[in-house]
């Protein structure tokens, strides 16, 4: 099972889909589900070499606006294999402001059945012709203001029932999306007032002049431009520059290991923990983050705990061994979400004990001292 692919649906990205690939393979994306919507070149042909479907899923589709039908084929057919789905555009490159590694935040947001992540717009950086390189490094320049509040979700399959529209989805009964500040966000909504300071997702979205116009030429995938109303146009362009900007270079962490990876021409694989060690194989998930968070490898630790079996979560010490993690690394938003999930599923008294130092952190002094006594006054047969 993955517990992170991501399905796109892609026309003519030739110069563009091998580094969106490397890119997120290197942020811990497992598999990729690519939709070729009748491109020139066949994406299997551009991928030829570089990706096998151990790693990369290609389906051929045709016909207008197939997006929304080519979201719910993947919901469908591939949802039981995935612990996480994010839905992105091949101009859309998310990350996690925190974590190196996008798994590590998005196990802050597996009690509910998917995650919005902030867009953040992007423009040309001045550049009328296509420049050279990545698009990581060519294009730094975001609009000042948080002009748009869109999110592109990222869902549990099996809390999902179809997809709504490029930004939202359906999902079952009692099941919820929320922001990185764990507000709901309605059904059909596409917007939510989160900044982007957990997950966020850069959209390259007009990237050079000459780009933008090839954009335009192309038909889009969730809207019939048959229809004028749903056409785009250069005047789009240049109400852009006339925007603020302001430069934005905090994805640019990525790129050293970015340029290397495109360099070798190959889609690297995400790190995988324990690492390819003999004597860790087979180790207890829970023995295994406690040895590297012992270690003083709490991101490595975490990782450990998302790629665990899906059953392990029924666990209170499992959720309470990522609360103490979290708190240590100083995530204490994160820390206080594992720890509320450890007593869902349990009476634990380690669940407890890092409640009460998040408590203690965030002065709230009285609670923190009833949570002591108590744990004071009753012996542990009555906890786990």
């Amino acid at each position: 099972m993955h517990y992170l692919s991501l399905c796109a649906i892609v026309r003519d990205e030739d110069l563009y889909l091998r580094e969106w690939l490397t890119y997120h393979s290197l942020i811990g994306v497992e598999h990729f589900y690519v939709y070729d919507h009748e491109s020139k070149n066949p994406v299997r042909d551009t991928l030829a070499g570089f990706a096998d479907k151990e790693r990369v899923t290609v389906r051929r589709v045709q016909g207008t606006c197939p997006q929304i039908p080519v979201y719910d084929d993947c919901l469908k057919n591939f949802g039981a294999q995935n612990f996480w789905i994010g839905f992105l555009d091949i101009d859309e490159f998310a990350f996690s402001v925190p974590d190196q590694d996008l798994r590590v935040s998005l196990a802050e947001f597996e009690p509910y059945a998917g995650i919005g992540a902030t867009w953040r717009l992007f423009h040309s950086s001045g550049h009328l012709g296509r420049p050279s390189g990545l698009v990581l490094k060519n294009y730094t320049w975001a609009f000042a203001l948080q002009n748009s509040y869109h999110v592109k979700c990222f869902v549990r399959p099996g809390k999902t029932v179809r997809a709504l529209s490029p930004h939202s989805f359906q999902y079952r009964e009692g099941e919820f999306c929320v922001n990185e500040d764990h507000c709901p966000i309605p059904p059909g909504c596409h917007f939510t007032p989160a900044l982007g300071k957990t997950l966020r997702v850069n959209h390259y979205f007009t990237k050079s002049q000459q780009d933008f116009e090839g954009k335009i030429a192309r038909p889009r995938a969730a809207a019939d431009t048959r229809d004028p109303a749903n056409r785009r146009n250069l005047a789009e362009f240049y109400a852009g520059v006339q925007l603020p900007w302001t430069q934005d270079l905090s994805i640019q962490r990525h790129l050293p290991a970015l340029g290397k990876a495109v360099e070798e021409e190959f889609l690297p694989c995400p790190r995988r923990i324990p690492p390819a060690n003999p004597a860790d194989d087979g180790q207890d998930p829970l023995a295994l983050a406690s040895r590297l968070r012992a270690g003083g490898e709490r991101e490595e630790a975490q990782l450990a705990l998302c790629l665990a079996a899906p059953g392990l979560r029924e666990n209170a010490k499992f959720w309470a061994l990522r609360a103490l993690i979290a708190r240590e690394a100083g995530r204490c938003k994160r820390a206080e979400v594992f720890a509320r999930q450890a007593l869902l599923r349990g009476n634990s008294r380690a669940a407890w004990e890092q409640l009460r130092a998040l408590l203690d952190l965030d002065g709230y002094a009285e609670e923190a001292r009833n949570i002591r006594m108590m744990l004071a006054s009753y012996p542990n047969s009555f906890m786990r």
